[in-house]
């Protein structure tokens, strides 16, 4: 039995990156219609999600070998092959810092910033829910005061 690696790391919805024994790839759409570039061109992926049928395509390559494969494939009918099935939950992405490229720098800066954000954000919500339970606090002991007072 042969042992397969795959990693697929979302980004943010509809955009992962999948890491594999065969390289880096980035896919790019919804459960059904996709893109993905690779090293070797682009693929369009088409199917319909739990059935397993789906149609996979190379819509371009990079580069002038592309080119010359396109002209040796003389089928231009997809080929049906089974799915594999991925799960529909999110990952926790690796850290943006470690899996990038020149092209997504700007996109890992987005990233970058959001959880700095995400995190301050938490912080006041914390330092708020903690001011409101003061208030409240506060406003029972004037009620208290104002009932035996």
């Amino acid at each position: 039995m042969a042992w397969a690696f795959r990693k697929r790391i979302k980004v943010i919805p509809g955009v992962t990156i999948n890491l594999s024994k065969s390289g880096i790839s980035t896919s790019v759409g919804v459960r059904g219609a996709s893109l993905t570039f690779r090293s070797d061109g682009v693929y369009r992926n088409l199917g319909l999600p739990g059935t397993g049928i789906y149609s996979r395509e190379k819509v371009d390559a990079y580069g002038s070998q592309g080119a010359s494969r396109r002209g040796e494939q003389g089928n231009d009918a997809p080929t049906l092959e089974p799915a594999q099935e991925s799960p529909d939950h999110s990952f926790r992405s690796a850290d943006p810092v470690q899996v990038t490229s020149e092209g997504l720098l700007g996109l890992q800066r987005a990233v970058i910033d959001a959880r700095q954000q995400r995190e301050e954000l938490l912080k006041d919500a914390a330092a708020i829910q903690q001011s409101l339970a003061s208030l409240n606090r506060v406003a029972l002991l004037c009620k208290i005061c104002l009932v035996y007072c």
